[in-house]
């Protein structure tokens, strides 16, 4: 039966709670983004009743956005590639490189699950995930791997959702043209010819609410959860939330088993990010729905937290005028940093980072302090380059060949440029004289930029070697466009045990409530340890809340 049939895309919003009133389940879990709805798929696998709720009245939270790739060690589609992986090596991978902050317990459930999470999905919805060739992001380390552990959904196609599928969120905005150049994913677009398909995070939100809905997982839109019910002995009970008009009364939704928060981050609220992120945020990448709803429900009822002052970092670039669900639109800098003939500086002129590490650490740069300025110490930052690389690459949305817009001036001279955009002139010049000699001479003195696999991999790779990613700024014109400290969403929150189990500032678990995805502390301490880490665990956690949640002991009143 598809979720167009029986049930229903209409039936199972409308119909079953759109029109108002209180609602029960087994379970009822908070978001639609990749966490929620693989917790609502696993509970509902194990025999509970489930109720999805989400706050917007459209569905898959960032995930839907997002290029859907998954971080998953050690899976069948790595070995059958020829890139056998281990538990025992992805194990040692996420311990190196987590700076002394990560969860051990944690990330050993992590690596235990998640290729047979990957699979039970599989088996129980229309997805089907083909291996990347991204590298880890820090392949230099105990158990990193040049390639093997990052998968992307195959194209799906959305005929079984019905009207549903317009809730979808998607990105109505042009692609990145430059980062298409740097694209390493397997999936290629579909043409119109093949009939409807969606690919990256759009079809991998769609599978799993098929696969769900399939499954008689009850869906309510526009429902935006403000608390948690506690009921006798300190239990989470269920949620009291606010549909449509706030003037017009709450609703009680009544958990029988639990409460699985899969909210996301809190990186759209200011109050939060000033409250716990260490510097400000300028650009998030996620939709400004994510406004800390799960974390402020857990304070409330004394979750202890972790990882706050963390995040998914990345540069962001901001085309002037482009918007989303009304809110100002970040596109990503992953690879335009690593291409040759650019640079990244600071207000001094000055570059402070290689700009051919990973999105993350470059930008945790972003976020670093001056201790004595008592202000962020790289920004602003812009992403400085010449003729070469405009008519090679292309700017965010605007392709090589395609005219300068309004926004993207061009400067005969790099002190020309300086002027404009503020940026001390002769520490511009001294910069840009010591990269080009450092480019002859094959080798950047500073900070290395070329001299790892990790940037070998995302430069550009119609050029061989170190030509991938150093080049000279010589040519005229000269361009500098901003670079903003953004997000894709913070990854601070309750902390849980390796089931999702949420804890109190004891150590004591909560009973009755579990949280997944961004909305919990990380895991993984320091370290992102390679492309769709995010995803791949929210859905490996969300898996093992959804199973605990389904298995926690039904209320006596219920």
């Amino acid at each position: 039966m598809t979720a167009g049939a029986g049930r229903g895309a209409s039936g199972a919003t409308d119909a079953d709670a759109r029109l108002g009133g209180d609602a029960t389940a087994d379970v009822v879990v908070l978001g639609t983004g990749a966490a929620g709805l693989t917790a609502a798929l696993a509970a509902v696998m194990q025999g509970a009743s489930v109720l999805l709720v989400e706050k917007t009245e459209q569905l898959g939270g960032t995930t839907a956005i997002s290029g859907g790739t998954v971080w998953i060690p050690a899976t069948p589609q790595a070995a059958a590639a020829g890139a056998p992986d281990s538990a025992a090596e992805a194990l040692a991978y996420l311990r190196a490189g987590g700076g002394g902050t990560e969860r051990p317990d944690l990330l050993e459930a992590f690596v235990a699950t998640g290729a047979s999470m990957l699979g039970a999905v599989e088996g129980a919805s229309p997805l089907r995930f083909v291996l990347g060739p991204q590298s880890d992001y820090h392949p230099e380390l105990p158990g990193g791997r040049l390639a093997g552990r990052s998968l992307v959904p195959a194209a799906y196609d959305p005929t079984p959702l019905g009207p549903l599928g317009e809730r979808v969120r998607a990105s109505t905005l042009p692609l990145d043209r430059a980062e298409q150049y740097g694209s390493l994913s397997p999936v290629a677009v579909p043409s119109p010819s093949e009939g409807p398909r969606w690919i990256g995070g759009r079809a991998l939100v769609g599978g799993l609410l098929q696969a769900a809905l399939e499954r008689g997982v009850r869906l309510r839109l526009g429902c935006r959860a403000r608390r948690l019910l506690v009921g006798e002995g300190g239990r989470i009970v269920g949620v009291e939330g606010v549909e449509g008009d706030p003037a017009s009364g709450r609703v009680r939704l009544a958990a029988r088993r639990a409460v699985v928060l899969a909210t996301g981050g809190f990186e759209w609220s200011r109050e939060l990010v000033e409250r716990f992120l260490p510097a400000p945020l300028e650009a998030p990448g996620s939709p400004p729905c994510i406004e800390g709803d799960g974390l402020r429900m857990a304070m409330a009822v004394g979750a202890g937290l972790g990882a706050m002052a963390e995040a998914w970092w990345s540069p962001m670039f901001r085309v002037p005028g482009e918007t989303q669900e009304g809110a100002p639109f970040a596109r990503m800098v992953v690879s335009q940093r690593l291409y040759p003939h650019s640079i990244v500086v600071n207000r001094a002129g000055r570059r402070f980072a290689n700009e051919a590490k990973s999105y993350h650490d470059f930008g945790r740069d972003l976020m670093a302090i001056d201790s004595a300025a008592l202000r962020p110490a790289n920004r602003p930052a812009w992403l400085v380059y010449d003729a070469v690389y405009r008519r090679r690459y292309g700017t965010a949305c605007i392709g090589p060949q395609d005219p300068d817009p309004a926004w993207l001036k061009p400067f005969a001279t790099p002190e020309a440029l300086a002027a404009a955009h503020g940026i001390d002139a002769a520490g511009l010049r001294e910069t840009l004289a010591a990269w080009n000699e450092d480019v002859a001479r094959g080798r950047d003195r500073a900070f290395g930029r070329g001299e790892s696999a990790y940037a070998l991999s995302k430069g550009d790779r119609a050029q061989e070697g170190l030509a991938r990613t150093l080049g000279p700024i010589d040519t005229p014109p000269y361009y500098a466009v901003p670079l903003h400290a953004g997000t894709l969403g913070t990854r601070g929150g309750p902390r849980t045990d390796a089931d999702g189990s949420v804890e109190d500032a004891f150590g004591e678990t909560l009973a009755g409530l579990f949280a997944a995805g961004n909305v919990a502390a990380s895991p993984t301490g320091l370290l992102y340890p390679g492309a769709g880490a995010t995803l791949g665990l929210a859905m490996t956690f969300g898996w093992r809340a959804g199973v605990a949640a389904a298995g926690a002991a039904a209320r006596s009143d219920a």
